[in-house]
């Protein structure tokens, strides 16, 4: 199936809805907005003053999952991190058991 076919729209030169959305949208998407402007980088300025959150936060991490622990730290207060032997990205069908026995075991701490 072509992806004119599949989205429905599209020229016969072979223009999808993405090619129209994206032209359409050029120049005008928050991350262009956000990154190029005439001061500099305004991100980097917000990201250094950004406080750490106080909501109790739980990490659970398939397999093969990737992430830095000393950032998590940094921005969340991590109260449980679980790091699984098994199961991937899509994990609540690879291994649903793992996924609610740590949901049940996070929220049923006492507060």
């Amino acid at each position: 199936m072509s992806a004119n076919a599949w989205a429905g729209t599209g020229s016969a030169a072979g223009e999808t809805a993405a090619d129209s959305w994206t032209e359409a949208a050029e120049g005008s998407t928050p991350a262009a907005d956000w990154t190029e402007t005439p001061e500099g980088s305004a991100p980097a300025a917000d990201w250094t003053a950004a406080r750490k959150g106080s909501v109790p936060t739980a990490v659970l991490l398939s397999a093969h999952d990737v992430t830095i622990r000393r950032w998590a730290e940094r921005d969340h207060t991590i109260s449980r991190w679980t790091e699984l032997d098994r199961g991937g990205h899509f994990l609540s069908l690879e291994a649903p058991d793992l996924l609610v026995a740590d949901i049940r075991e996070f929220f049923g701490k006492p507060r």
